[in-house]
């Protein structure tokens, strides 16, 4: 199941209509962000970091949407696969900051002699 597939099946449960008449989808979307967490990071890292209370609260939500324990294991280690089998690739960049103009590169020559401006500043 991809990501869209997955919200569809929790807002089936969890999206409900306001007194307003607007759908509300923030439990879905709620779940959903803790269930991509889930399988990025693994369940016993979240366990660790969330309040228990509200970590089995989520996870009795997900089963309401028959989204199970094992699953989500199952999803983390394919991502964890994924991961490890990625090439990073990198670039060398390399900076010669002694030659930083074309071959042939005459520097503009200025009417005004610097020296000059610079002992009549000082003679002042």
């Amino acid at each position: 199941m991809d990501i869209l597939e997955i919200e569809e099946k929790i807002g089936k449960v969890f999206n409900k209509t306001t007194p307003t008449g607007r759908l509300s989808k923030v439990k879905t979307r709620n779940l959903t962000s803790f269930l991509c967490v889930l399988v990025m990071i693994g369940i016993e890292k979240i366990k660790k970091d969330h309040d228990e209370k509200t970590f089995k609260k989520y996870m009795e939500e997900l089963k309401r949407c028959g989204i199970t324990e094992e699953y989500i294991r199952k999803e983390h280690q394919k991502e964890r696969f994924k991961r490890k089998n990625q090439k990073v690739e990198y670039v060398e960049l390399i900076f010669d900051l002694n030659n930083q103009v074309p071959a042939g590169y005459e520097p503009p020559k200025s009417q005004y002699n610097i020296e000059e401006m610079i002992g009549k500043k000082l003679k002042i």
